[in-house]
Formats: C-alpha cells, sequence, structure tokens
C-alpha cells in the first residue's frame, strides 16, 4: 500500500530508495536502533519495503509489510550503518536524473513533506475511501 500523508513511516530489513536528490548527513545514534546514517531525500521520492521486519522498533506506527511504500517531496531515512551506501544514477521515463539506492540494512523512512498539491494530511483516516462522484444534470 502507498502511503502519501504528512509523518508516514515504513521500518524494514532492505529498502530501495528512488529520488531526485539523495544527500547522506551525519552519524547519529538513536533510541531503540542504535548507529544511523542520515539520508534525506529531496523532490519527489519514494521508499520500498523489499524485505519486511517482524515488529516495528523505532516507531508503534510505522508501516513494516512487504510492498508497503512511501511517496512524498521530502523523505528522511535512517539506515542501520555507518557507510554511506553508493547511488546509482537512474534512466526513469519522465525523471531526470533520478538517483537510485537499495540499502540492504534496517531502514527507516518517514515522509517529511508531503507533495505540494495535495492538502495536508496527518492520518490516512483522511483520505477518502473512494473519489467523489460528478452527478448527472
Amino acid at each position: 500500500m502507498e502511503y502519501i500523508f504528512q509523518g508516514a513511516s515504513i521500518e524494514c530489513a532492505d529498502a530501495d530508495i528512488i529520488s531526485r536528490k539523495i544527500l547522506p548527513a551525519a552519524i547519529q545514534n538513536i533510541p531503540k536502533i542504535g548507529i544511523c546514517r542520515r539520508y534525506t531525500c529531496q523532490r519527489n521520492s519514494e521508499a520500498f519495503i523489499i524485505k519486511n521486519i517482524n515488529e516495528a522498533l523505532y516507531k508503534d506506527t510505522s508501516h513494516i509489510n512487504k510492498g508497503d511504500s512511501l511517496k512524498a517531496e521530502n523523505l528522511a531515512i535512517f539506515i542501520k550503518s555507518t557507510k554511506t551506501i553508493e547511488k546509482e544514477k537512474c534512466p526513469y521515463t519522465g525523471r531526470h536524473n533520478v538517483q537510485y539506492m537499495s540499502s540492504k540494512y534496517y531502514t527507516y523512512a518517514e515522509i517529511t513533506q508531503q507533495f505540494p498539491n495535495i492538502p495536508i494530511i496527518t492520518d490516512s483516516k483522511q483520505i477518502p475511501a473512494s473519489p467523489k462522484k460528478l452527478k448527472d444534470k
């Protein structure tokens, strides 16, 4: 399932990350997880769960099922590795100079800024179950 609302997060043992701009940041010691490297993904970012975990370690409301994904303008990503993960350029259609990264380690990703064309949503329950239908005159 795709999650697009502010604050949505995923936790997994392996993730694929796609973004227009992936920037490595400082190494941080995070409670319950340990030493992680932080990445910021900017401009049309996605994170997909490739290998799931049994239970969420950092945030109880994180999504942990295989196939779950986050899609947003900006993502904050924490990978349990002190090494910088290599990025590749991918020739995706419609995305110029997109970068791809596969974590292979424990990964926590959270939406820091959702897409600007969507009204601010803080919970998935605010998303209507079915689209509104136009009435005939």
